[in-house]
Parts: structure tokens; sequence; C-alpha cells
């Protein structure tokens, strides 16, 4: 009586097997591959199924066999490997040679390091060449206040240097980068130094207190921050409620369409993304007024008119 139990059991599993597997057949199965999942558990496998345009199945290739039907395609890749499909695999080659060109002055503890890579990157290069940098900030030394050039005038006196701060709001030359400028103890102030809005000299002002939004040229979005806090960066500084944050931030992410990547780092964006961030970030204060350095010109038409 067991015996036929069973083997009735197997029957029905039998008949059941070849419907199931016409009902979820692939389109494509891959096999004889080197496919990476991303999964942890399970990092390479030999073979995948695809179904209308996704991945339904991977794993050893007699399990994902199952998956073939009448119509499936079959592809032996002969040990090739597979791996998965980049949100924007192109590359900005002018702007990686802009990187390896200048010098990191990122993390950076003190203005004697920033120095020092100066200094190293001025044994390599020819006598007179310009020698550019970015990144430094004066907040991350022990003494805050910004750095004059006397130091850097002794230490690299042959090649004109240019140091941007992380940000763009300040940069940092020698002394032969003012000769080169012809700024001289006689140069006299320029005019027009004063920037007013409502009557207001803006620039005495605290930066948080200057109600102004400013989108800048390369977007300085803060690498270690994701989009949602890169948004919301301006709104902490200027102590608006979590609340009122949030909702703030949520807005605009719905408004310039980047809710789907409020998640992801500055690294993992497109440029023309990492210029919606940048907006976002200034757009999120409700300035009134906007300084933006030329950095919205690829972006589209009707998002420029918002």
């Amino acid at each position: 009586m067991m015996t036929r139990a069973v083997l009735g059991v197997l029957a029905v599993l039998t008949a059941f097997g070849p419907a199931r597997a016409r009902s979820q057949a692939a389109d494509l199965i891959v096999t004889n591959a080197r496919i990476y999942t991303v999964d942890e558990n399970r990092p390479v496998v030999d073979a995948m199924a695809v179904r209308g345009g996704r991945v339904v199945a991977t794993g050893p290739q007699r399990a994902v066999m199952t998956f073939r039907g009448p119509g499936t395609q079959v592809l032996d890749l002969g040990g090739r490997t597979v791996i998965p499909g980049m949100i924007d695999a192109h590359v900005h080659l002018l702007n990686l040679g802009n990187s390896l060109r200048n010098v990191d002055l990122v993390g950076t503890a003190s203005y004697d390091q920033v120095i020092a890579r100066v200094v190293a990157r001025a044994r390599e290069t020819p006598a007179g060449t310009w020698i550019l940098g970015r990144g430094w900030d004066q907040n991350d030394w022990g003494d805050t206040r910004f750095p004059t050039h006397e130091a850097l005038s002794r230490a690299v006196p042959d090649h004109p240097v240019v140091l941007t701060r992380i940000d763009g709001h300040a940069t940092l030359v020698n002394q032969a980068a003012l000769r080169a400028a012809g700024v001289t103890a006689q140069t006299q102030d320029p005019s027009g130094g004063r920037i007013e809005m409502a009557g207001e000299e803006i620039t005495r002002l605290a930066p948080g207190a200057r109600d102004v939004g400013f989108v800048f040229q390369f977007y300085a979005l803060y690498p270690h921050l994701r989009v949602r806090e890169n948004v919301a960066f301006p709104l902490e500084c200027m102590g608006v409620a979590p609340a009122v944050r949030r909702r703030r931030v949520e807005e605009i992410l719905q408004r310039l369409g980047l809710e789907a990547l409020a998640g992801l780092l500055p690294e993992q964006l497109s440029g023309g993304d990492q210029q919606r961030v940048a907006l976002a970030r200034a757009m999120v204060r409700r300035p009134r007024l906007y300084l933006m350095d030329e950095p919205l010109g690829t972006l589209d038409a009707d998002l420029r008119l918002e």
C-alpha cells in the first residue's frame, strides 16, 4: 500500500514538472559561463535563465535547464565571464585626466600636509609649470584659520601654484602665481567689491544666513553623503526642524525626478544626475537669490524652466 502511495506521488510530480517548466520557460539560457551574481552567498554560478529581459534563475546548469522550453535559446559561452549590466558604463576621460593632473588635497590634516603634497608634485614637474590642486579644508586642521601664502611660497618658489578649497569658495596661491597674475603690494583693491541684497551686505553675514542658493560648476557634492543627505545638508546647517527638513527634501527630490536615486552616492550617478542633485540642494533652501556657475547647460530645457 505504501509503495503504491509513493509511486502515485512520484507520478503526480513527474506530470507536474513539465507543465511547470512550460509555464515558466525562459527565452534564453546561458550555460558554461562564469557569472557574477553579486550575491554573497553564491557569488559565482555557471548558468542563468532569462525571461522577458529579466534574470529569472541562476545556479548550476542542471537546475537552470529546467527552465528550458520549446522556444528557449541556449547559449554556451565556453567559459566566458558575465557581469551585471551597468546603469551608466561610459567614461569621461577628460575629467579623469584632470583629476590625475591635479594634486589631490582631500583629507589633509594640516597646512604642512598640503605643502608636502605640492612639493612632491613640484619635484616631478618642470620649473615654471603651473601646479593645480583641490580639496584642502582648514576646518580639518588644528588651526582653522585660512592659510596665507608665505610657507607655500618658500617651499615651492619656482612653480606657480593654485590650490582650490574643497568647496570651491576659496583659492590659495603662492608668490609665483601672484607674480604671474601681476598682483603686488601696490595693487589696488578691486572696485565693486561689495555684494548687497535688499540693502544688506551679505559678505559680512555667516554663510547660512545669506539666503543664497549656489550651484557650482563641478557640483561640489559631498562624496560620503547619499543623494538625500546631500540635498538635506543646507537645511541641517540652517537648523531646520527634522520633520520639516524631511518634507522639503522629499518634495524637491520628487520635483526633479530624483526619488529613485535618493539612496545613491555621488560616484554612482551620471554627470547629468549629479547636476540635478546640485540644483536640488540649492532649491531646497528656497532662497531669494541663486548663483549658478554655468552648471546647467546640459540639462533638459524644460527642467531649466523649473
